[in-house]
């Protein structure tokens, strides 16, 4: 009894295996094998395996008329099994894997960027400017890359001081932005995180080999001030602020040609 019902779990593994693949049994072969396999277990479960073999495209019908010793049961299954576990391998080989080691050990390089989102009593947003950039997008939010096995919210934290001055405690995400490489930088995902409320008389220590100065930009003024892409990340951080969905962005305003995506 205990081996039958073994059989029958095999079998309908099988089955379920053929069917989850998206083959039919007869192109597993040897088909023989595979009818025999599936009509000697049990004939008790002559049903199931029927319309099993039919969902899967194969002709039942020629069971009825040759039934099989059940002596070829065991070599039958071991055929199956073996042209099931060929073919997984060979749909593996030419589909590639979902995933393989060196995607966890050696990942493509992406940049993990932390930053915060510091207002004003007015509302007003901090921006800081960058020594080493010129035009509109000298000007940014606060914050910068994660160094190797730093929780964002910590490198946040620590990137903030050391180009502020200031002890904040992130809160939650505001904004996803990931940003495609270019020629000056390898691809990044930025985090924008809620920096708090800073009163406007705080005086603030910046890192004159990196920042040039400071200012407390009004919402109304940042499209004349800052680039088109961080302009859609601050917007995206503020409205999330003010209660609407956090939202994930890619590259460039209208970049992807829809509208940007919720993160989830």
């Amino acid at each position: 009894m205990g081996r039958r019902v073994v059989g029958q779990a095999v079998v309908a593994g099988l089955v379920g295996a053929v069917a989850g693949l998206g083959v039919r049994v007869v192109e597993l072969g040897p088909p023989e094998a595979a009818r025999r396999a599936l009509f000697a277990v049990d004939q008790r479960w002559w049903r199931l395996y029927r319309r099993a073999l039919v969902a899967l495209g194969e002709d039942a019908g020629a069971l009825d008329k040759d039934p099989p010793d059940p002596t070829h049961v065991e070599r039958a299954l071991t055929d199956l099994i073996t042209s099931l576990t060929a073919e997984a391998a060979s749909r593996t080989q030419k589909e590639g894997h979902m995933h393989r080691e060196s995607d966890f050990t050696d990942p493509s390089p992406r940049r993990l960027g932390a930053l915060a989102l510091i207002t004003d009593e007015f509302g007003d947003v901090l921006l800081v400017e960058k020594a080493y950039k010129s035009g509109p997008e000298r000007f940014g939010l606060p914050g910068g890359c994660a160094r190797p096995g730093e929780p964002l919210p910590t490198a946040c934290a620590r990137e903030v001081r050391e180009e502020t001055g200031l002890d904040i405690m992130p809160q939650r995400v505001l904004a996803v932005h990931q940003m495609p490489a270019s020629g000056t930088a390898t691809e990044g995902v930025n985090l924008v995180f809620d920096g708090g409320l800073v009163p406007r008389e705080t005086a603030l220590t910046l890192p004159p080999d990196e920042l040039s100065g400071y200012q407390w930009c009004p919402v109304a003024d940042l499209p004349d001030v800052v680039a088109p892409y961080m302009l859609w990340r601050i917007t995206a951080a503020l409205s999330a602020l003010h209660g609407d969905p956090v939202r994930h962005l890619h590259g460039g305003p209208g970049e992807l040609g829809r509208p940007a995506e919720k993160a989830s």
